[in-house]
C-alpha cells in the first residue's frame, strides 16, 4: 500500500525496496482509476478477479466445450480461495488473470500463427514474473508449446520463441536492471525468502540462485526431500501456514501497523472445513478431466500440466503454502469443468431410447 502510494504520486520505488515490483504498480494503476483506500483498492481488485471467470472459461470451453466452460466458471464464481483472495492485498488473485490470459494468448497464436499474440502471450508472462518471480519457472513449458508446435516450420517456431523471450525480457529487464544497480544482483533477497531453511541463510551472500545450487551441493537428497514435502504444502487441503492463524502475531502485526485487524475473518475450524470439502472436490475432478484430456487433447493437456507442475515446483524449491497456488487455480479448474462436463455427458439420458 505504502510503496503503491509513492508510485501514484510519482515518487516511485523506495531504494531500499526488495519485493515484487508488479503489485504495487497494479495498486498504483487502480488508485488513479478510482478510490485509493483500502476498501477502493479492494473492490477494484474484486472486480478484476471476478472478469477472470471469462478466462476460467474459455479455458474449459476449449478443452472439452461449452458445458466443461460453463462447469469451470462455475467453480471459479463459488471456489472460497478465490472468493476471499479477490480482496485481499496479496498479488496472487490479480496473477491468476495475468497467468490465464497468457495461457489462452499462447493456444490462440498457435491456431491463427499470428505473431501478435504471441507477443502479447510474452507480455503477460512478463507483468506475471513482475508480481511473484516464479513466473520464470514456466518459461521451459512456454519455449516448448511454441518451439514444438506441430504444423508450423522451424523457421515460424524459432521466431515464436524469439518473440515470446524478447517480449518477457522487456517487460522483466528494466527491473533486472535497476535492482542490479541497487543491491548488486539481479534478483534481490527477496523479504519472504529469508526465513527459508538451508536457503535463507545465504541469501545476501549468495543470492537467490547461488543459494539453491548451493543447498543442492551440499546435501542433494536432503534437499529433494524438502522439495517434496513443501510440494506437499503447495498442493494441501485446508491451510496450515498461515501466520495469522497466531493470535500473538495478529497482535504484534497490528500494533506495529494499525490498519491490520487483529480479528480473523473466519472460524478456523470453518475455514478449514469450508477450504478441504470444496478443494477435494475441485481435485478429484480436475484429476479425472486430466485423464479425459489426455485422450482428446493429449498436447494441450501436457502443456497445461506442464505449466502446473514447473510453477508448483518453482514453489516448493522454496516454500510451500496453499496461498501460492491461486495463479493456476484456472487451470485446475479448467480441468475440472471438463471432468464435470463428462459426468454429465454420462449421466444424461439418451433421447429417442424406449424403456425397456
Amino acid at each position: 500500500m505504502d510503496t503503491a502510494e509513492l508510485l501514484r504520486r510519482g515518487a516511485g520505488y523506495p531504494v531500499d525496496y526488495a519485493n515484487v515490483p508488479g503489485y504495487p504498480a497494479f495498486l498504483a494503476l487502480l488508485g488513479a482509476l478510482g478510490p485509493s483506500s483500502v476498501l477502493g483498492l479492494r473492490l477494484g481488485q474484486a472486480v478484476l478477479v471476478a472478469l477472470g471467470l471469462l478466462l476460467c472459461f474459455d479455458l474449459g470451453r476449449r478443452l472439452g466445450g461449452r458445458t466443461a466452460g460453463l462447469a469451470a466458471a462455475g467453480l471459479y464464481s463459488l471456489d472460497p480461495l478465490l472468493v476471499v483472495s479477490s480482496v485481499l492485498l496479496y498479488p496472487e488473485a490479480a496473477a491468476s488473470v495475468l497467468l490465464t490470459g497468457s495461457l489462452l494468448s499462447s493456444w490462440e497464436a498457435d491456431r491463427r500463427g499470428h505473431v501478435a499474440w504471441v507477443f502479447l502471450a510474452g507480455l503477460q508472462l512478463g507483468a506475471l514474473t513482475l508480481f511473484r518471480p516464479v513466473g520464470l519457472a514456466l518459461a521451459p513449458a512456454m519455449i516448448a508449446w511454441f518451439g514444438l508446435a506441430p504444423g508450423y516450420g522451424w523457421d515460424r517456431r524459432a521466431a515464436h520463441v524469439g518473440v515470446l523471450i524478447g517480449t518477457w525480457g522487456l517487460v522483466v529487464l528494466p527491473w533486472a536492471h535497476r535492482t542490479y544497480q541497487a543491491h548488486g544482483r539481479v534478483i534481490p533477497a527477496l523479504v519472504g525468502l529469508r526465513g527459508v531453511p538451508v536457503i535463507g541463510a545465504e541469501l545476501e551472500d549468495r543470492g537467490v540462485a547461488g543459494s539453491v545450487v548451493t543447498a543442492i551441493e551440499r546435501d542433494p537428497a536432503g534437499f529433494a526431500r524438502r522439495t517434496l514435502r513443501e510440494f506437499g504444502y503447495f498442493w494441501e487441503l485446508y491451510p496450515s501456514r498461515l501466520v495469522t492463524d497466531d493470535s500473538t502475531r495478529r497482535t504484534a502485526f497490528s500494533q506495529d501497523d494499525p490498519r491490520l485487524a487483529t480479528a480473523p475473518l473466519f472460524r478456523r475450524s470453518l475455514r478449514d472445513v469450508v477450504s478441504a470439502l470444496s478443494f477435494s472436490l475441485e481435485l478429484a475432478l480436475a484429476v479425472f478431466g486430466l485423464g479425459v484430456g489426455w485422450k482428446t487433447r493429449r498436447r494441450e493437456t501436457v502443456w497445461l500440466l506442464a505449466v502446473v507442475l514447473s510453477f508448483s515446483l518453482g514453489y516448493a524449491t522454496f516454500y510451500g503454502k496453499l496461498r501460492y497456488r491461486i495463479p493456476i487455480l484456472p487451470i485446475v479448474l479448467a480441468f475440472a469443468g471438463l471432468g464435470a462436463a463428462t459426468i454429465l455427458a454420462w449421466l444424461k439420458p439418451r433421447r429417442g431410447v424406449e424403456p425397456s
